[in-house]
């Protein structure tokens, strides 16, 4: 009789089994290079590769994490145009995300199209600091919603971009504290 009732649980054992998440592998077409990983429950869906070896998806989505806002390191102009905002997804949105086959490290996203999200989430004051150098960062948590998601690497490095299209919530801004250090790389 015990066996018997156990054998109820075998269907919902097996939907189980089956409910694991597929990936698909987007073959790269630069040998040198490797594959991304697109889970089946990815929010975005695998567009092309370009001549560079980067790929570009298609496909809107919230992306929900911790932000970096600072000063880019390769910027020919001067001011804000050189400010850069990366958001690292939370686990939940980052398991969904395309990745590089050989790659388990966190993902950071560079957003493009920022200009308007960087207003909201620095202020004047910090954005200054920022440019003149007194402050490396401004970190906080941002609930945003992007879309041409793309991915990009070279023999030794990987690079996530997604462009930014509003704002889901309102920004948890990091407090500064008197010495003018922003968030926990302060």
């Amino acid at each position: 009789m015990k066996a018997f009732r156990h054998m109820a649980y075998l269907p919902l054992a097996l939907f189980l089994l089956g409910a694991a998440p597929a990936v698909e592998t987007a073959t790269n077409p630069h040998p040198a290079l490797e594959d991304l990983v697109i889970p089946s429950n990815s929010p975005v869906k695998f567009r092309e590769w370009h001549e560079y070896g980067f790929a570009q998806f298609d496909g809107r989505f919230v992306l929900t994490g911790e932000f970096a806002l600072n000063m880019t390191d390769n910027c020919e102009g001067a001011g804000e145009d050189c400010l850069a905002l990366d958001i690292k997804p939370d686990l939940a949105i980052a398991s969904r995300l395309p990745h590089w086959k050989d790659d388990a490290g966190e993902i950071w996203i560079g957003i493009t199209g920022e200009k308007q999200l960087v207003q909201t989430i620095a202020s004047p004051r910090q954005r200054a600091a920022l440019v003149a150098g007194k402050i490396p960062h401004v970190t906080g948590r941002v609930s945003i919603v992007v879309d041409d998601f793309s991915a990009g690497g070279d023999c030794d490095s990987h690079w996530y971009t997604a462009r930014f299209v509003k704002l889901a919530q309102p920004p948890k801004l990091a407090l500064t504290d008197a010495s003018g250090a922003v968030g926990c790389w302060a």
